[in-house]
C-alpha cells in the first residue's frame, strides 16, 4: 500500500468503484469489525481512506451508521413493506402493530427515529407520541398517516411529532424526511 502523501489524488485508482453502496457500507462494517492488522491493510476501505482526506472518511462512516427505526403502523402489509425497504438502504428496523406494544418497544429499547402511524388499535399515535414527550422521550417521531386534515396535522405536531407525512407515499419522500 502506497503512503497517502506520496498518492497523486488525480492518478489513484478507488479500489472502492467496483463496489454497490450497499457492498461498500458491508465492506466497512467487516474493515471497523477485524482485529488484526495485516487484514486491515488489505482492506479497500483503508486503502481508500488513506488516499483519503480525514473530512472524507469521517464522511464515509457517519454515512455508513445503521440507524434503528421504530415503525408503529398496524397494516401488517405496509410495515412489511417499510421494513423490506428501510432494510435495503441499511437501517436496522422493528415492528410494533399497535398503539401499546409501540409504546412499551419505544420505551424499552433505543432508536433514533420512530415512525408511528395516527389510527393505531389500542392506543392512537396522538397518545403514544404524547406518552413519550410526557416521560421525557425525545426521539424524533415521523408522523405517517392517512390522515390529511390540517387540524390532525396540527394536533400531531403540538403533541410533539417532529414532521407529517400523509399516505399515499413515496420511498424516497419518506427516505428524505428521515
Amino acid at each position: 500500500m502506497k503512503d497517502a502523501s506520496q498518492t497523486d489524488p488525480d492518478a489513484f485508482e478507488d479500489p472502492l468503484s467496483d463496489y454497490e453502496p450497499a457492498e461498500y457500507k458491508s465492506e466497512l462494517h467487516r474493515v471497523l469489525a477485524e482485529d488484526t492488522v495485516s487484514s486491515l491493510e488489505s482492506s479497500p476501505f483503508v486503502q481508500v481512506t488513506a488516499a483519503s482526506s480525514i473530512r472524507e472518511a469521517v464522511q464515509a462512516l457517519h454515512e455508513s451508521k445503521v440507524s434503528s427505526l421504530l415503525v408503529v403502523e398496524d397494516d401488517k402489509k405496509l410495515a412489511t413493506a417499510l421494513k423490506r425497504g428501510l432494510e435495503v438502504e441499511n437501517y436496522a428496523v422493528e415492528i410494533a402493530l399497535d398503539g401499546p406494544t409501540g409504546l412499551w418497544l419505544a420505551r424499552e429499547s433505543s432508536f433514533d427515529l420512530i415512525i408511528l402511524d395516527l389510527m393505531l388499535p389500542g392506543r392512537n399515535g396522538f397518545q403514544v407520541c404524547s406518552d413519550l414527550r410526557e416521560a421525557g422521550d425525545w426521539t424524533p417521531v415521523l408522523i405517517l398517516t392517512a390522515k390529511t386534515g390540517e387540524f390532525d396535522e396540527a394536533e400531531a405536531l403540538d403533541t410533539g411529532a417532529d414532521d407529517y407525512l400523509t399516505k399515499p407515499f413515496a420511498l424516497p419522500v419518506l427516505l428524505a424526511r428521515i
